[in-house]
């Protein structure tokens, strides 16, 4: 989610689209910490594209219902305030969130963005990005709020806020994909260090997660970023940052999720995701974006969710890059349980969060025709166990009772 402008079809984007996927995936289990109380994984398969699959049966306990239940979720920005209003100004897009219980409609908030940066101890952890990042090159410049107000009292105000209104809310923060050393600078040129490094990386994570209160981390998966850091280290950060998470779920007795974000495939290994990750949020209103990219790599078809986006194509364009209908159509041929939209807060924030709203509505009806269909089918299934019985009981020459 680079911001806004990113998404909008660039052509050299599509570059990207069309790249050449890695001919086969680093095989890596053997050095690779298995996550805590997450299952073991079956040996990786080959399928017909040359690239490595793997399937993963396994079950965890009473920490599957978030991955079943269909979930509504949206990103928010903190960079920007749209018509200069800050946060606490009368009209403000983050006022109408409140006052419009629009935060009632979202299952899953992501905040964008944090960054990597490091903690007075020299050690690699994450952090409010209080920058604006140019995707020119030009210098970084650090975002000044009205009032005087920072990322980090917009992310404390919305934790409280969100919650005021939604206490069911998920909070997570978006690791930014900008700067492009953002992953590679955590690692270091001695390859040897890398697990260690990683460890101390995820633990740091853990350690913010619960220090704000949060409920888990997204990361932005894109270039150049995606390009500095190679497939294995992919696989340390991700699978650090989920044994991390599953020691405070022994603490907290809470789940924490672990979510990709990504509009490249680059370097990505899918056993990892796999294994660890709680869904994979497609940017597929990028234009260049598909799940058969990433299911063609190995990514199970279950892990993947519909992204959308709300947002106006252009400041001189009004209407949004998806409908309303057209996300539920994209929802459901695609087969997804989880729909994530781009944003809440953009110049355009009163249109993004009334179509948040009815998203919201029409999904929540879908749950409700699924759960009637259900128990229908289940009503019927015993209707049918109960005549089997007593047609044995007649065979038997027994009378067999329905009821």
């Amino acid at each position: 989610m680079n911001q806004a402008s990113k998404k909008q079809l660039p052509g050299s984007s599509v570059q990207s689209r069309n790249r050449t996927l890695r001919s086969s995936q680093m095989q890596i289990e053997s050095q690779r910490k298995r996550p805590q109380g997450w299952p073991r994984q079956t040996p990786v398969q080959k399928n017909t594209s040359g690239t490595s699959t793997s399937k993963n049966t396994g079950k965890r306990g009473n920490d599957t219902a978030h991955q079943q239940a269909r979930l509504v979720n949206a990103w928010i920005l903190l960079n920007e305030d749209a018509d200069g209003k800050g946060y606490d100004d009368p009209g403000s897009a983050f006022q109408s969130l409140i006052n419009n219980e629009v935060y009632k409609c979202v299952d899953i908030l992501f905040v964008c963005f944090v960054t990597t940066m490091q903690n007075a101890h020299g050690e690699w952890t994450i952090g409010m990005d209080e920058y604006n990042h140019p995707e020119n090159g030009a210098p970084s410049t650090r975002v000044v709020h009205p009032h005087g107000l920072t990322n980090s009292n917009y992310l404390s105000n919305i934790i409280r806020d969100a919650r005021r209104v939604n206490p069911a809310v998920k909070i997570v923060v978006t690791l930014n994909w900008n700067p492009k050393d953002v992953f590679s600078r955590i690692f270091s040129p001695d390859p040897t260090e890398n697990a260690a490094r990683a460890n101390m990386f995820a633990q740091n994570v853990a350690s913010y997660i619960t220090h704000h209160n949060l409920d888990g981390l997204d990361i932005d998966w894109e270039e150049p970023s995606c390009l500095k850091i190679n497939q294995e280290q992919f696989a340390l950060m991700i699978r650090e940052i989920r044994n991390a998470f599953g020691e405070l779920t022994k603490k907290t007795k809470k789940h924490y999720y672990l979510t990709l974000s990504p509009a490249d495939t680059d370097n990505i290994d899918s056993g990892t995701v796999n294994e660890c990750v709680d869904f994979v949020n497609l940017q597929l209103y990028s234009g260049f974006t598909s799940a058969s990219d990433y299911t063609s790599i190995g990514i199970d078809h279950s892990k993947l969710a519909c992204g959308v986006k709300f947002e106006s194509r252009s400041e001189h364009e009004l209407a949004p890059v998806d409908s309303v209908n057209g996300a539920l159509t994209k929802y459901r041929e695609g087969g997804y349980k989880v729909m994530t939209q781009w944003r809440l807060n953009s110049g355009n924030f009163a249109e993004e969060q009334r179509m948040q709203k009815e998203l919201y509505a029409k999904v929540q009806e879908l749950k409700k025709a699924e759960t009637l269909a259900a128990l229908k089918a289940a009503q019927k299934e015993k209707i049918r166990k109960e005549r089997a019985e007593k047609e044995r009981n007649r065979r038997k020459g027994r009378p067999g009772e329905l009821f």
